[in-house]
């Protein structure tokens, strides 16, 4: 039932109506760090978790404000961090279609909406990352044809100094585009519901759109790829596969050395016979890759509950652990430095928010607040900044930041 309900959200977003659309599309901007044991997994699992009482409950965050235009219905908020201050990018749509939309917020407190100089259109779902001279921003597009790639680079205050550029193949469909950043290097991947791609430019290399290799058992949309990269160039490439019954569905990881190729598949969440969905990733400082994603409850198979697990540096896996057993089920975490994350639960895909760490209980977010699509990343100083989607009509996207 839970992939009917998937499928179903995919598609009404991508069908781009002024509704009340669930969208499939969150996850965090892969801006983190951390300080890191003995190398072992277990041990960085302790090292990257964030302790709460630093800045009290991981609750307390400031009271909402709505970042989209008033009467709009507004989808897909992606933040990224730079210390005390974030970006915030959606789509929203308008007399003539879907657009992106962004605002820079400094210290919690927003500035003026921006749009895109871009012809092509309709536009939807950005992703945002921190770059050593501000952001990178990707998004799909339609060029007339098909929808593409696209990406504009952004200085520190939001405005754009390049692009936007055509990230995709020409003749290529790309859907669902992400993109990260470390060592100079911006890496992005996207699907066209079949195959995988990427393509890189920076310091260290260029290269154009390419396949990843990845063969997928069950080609879907929703079976897009979310990326990373640490600071060494290597890049990071999860997925859910594994068969055509959507039980047979795991996280699935492989890896990009500089200047090298992808490797096989690692099966990060392991668990046969039960659905894992929703993935995220976090990068910290010093290499170790966050994964968080949704997986079937062995306990009890109408109840999804948020896993995490760590890629240390030396590559060892940890073994995957719940955040905690809330009996709900639960949609698309949002994992950010530290081991935090947010997400939202709801058996419709939509509902209240919760948070938590590796070592802190999932606890209610902002309620009465509720939605989908939640936005978590942690600023360098700490601060937590989140967008999501709040359910109502027209949808709205909406802001806070702790502390």
């Amino acid at each position: 039932m839970r992939a009917i309900l998937v499928v179903a959200a995919c598609l009404a977003c991508a069908a781009c109506s002024n509704g009340d659309e669930a969208n499939p599309d969150a996850g965090a901007a892969t801006d983190a760090t951390s300080d890191v044991g003995d190398g072992s997994a277990d041990a960085t699992a302790d090292a990257t978790a964030l302790d709460a009482s630093d800045a009290g409950s991981l609750a307390a965050f400031s009271t909402p404000v709505t970042l989209s235009t008033p009467g709009l219905g507004a989808f897909s908020p992606s933040v990224a961090t730079r210390d005390g201050e974030a970006l915030v990018a959606w789509h929203e749509f308008g007399d003539a279609g879907s657009y992106i939309a962004y605002t820079r917020v400094v210290a919690g407190a927003p500035g003026p909406t921006e749009t895109l100089p871009d012809p092509y259109g309709p536009q939807l779902r950005p992703w945002v990352a921190t770059t050593a001279a501000g952001y990178v921003l990707a998004y799909e597009a339609n060029d007339g044809a098909r929808d593409v790639a696209r990406a504009v680079e952004l200085d520190a205050t939001g405005a754009v100094t390049a692009g936007p550029d055509t990230i995709s193949a020409s003749g290529q469909t790309a859907e669902m585009v992400h993109v990260a950043f470390a060592a100079g290097e911006e890496v992005f991947a996207w699907t066209d519901g079949s195959t995988h791609s990427y393509a890189m430019r920076g310091a260290i290399e260029t290269v154009p759109a390419s396949p990843v290799g990845t063969t997928l058992l069950a080609p879907s949309l929703l079976n897009f790829p979310r990326v990373a990269i640490d600071g060494s160039g290597t890049v990071f490439l999860a997925y859910r596969d594994g068969g055509e019954d959507t039980t047979d569905w795991d996280v699935l990881l492989v890896v990009r050395p500089p200047l090298g190729a992808f490797g096989a598949p690692v099966d990060v969440s392991n668990s046969p016979g039960l659905l894992s969905d929703d993935i995220s990733l976090a990068m910290e400082d010093d290499g170790t890759l966050d994964l968080a994603w949704v997986d079937q409850s062995p306990v009890d198979d109408d109840a999804f509950e948020v896993e995490y697990a760590v890629r240390t540096p030396q590559g060892a896996l940890a073994a995957p652990a719940f955040y905690g057993v809330q009996d709900l089920w639960t949609w698309t975490p949002s994992v950010t430095r530290g081991l935090v994350a947010a997400w939202n639960a709801g058996t419709s895909g939509t509902g209240p928010l919760y948070i938590a760490s590796s070592d802190t209980a999932p606890e209610p977010l902002l309620a009465p607040a509720t939605g989908d699509a939640v936005s978590l990343a942690r600023e360098p100083g700490g601060a937590l900044d989140l967008a999501w989607d709040e359910d109502q009509s027209p949808r709205e996207v909406r802001y806070a930041r702790h502390p």
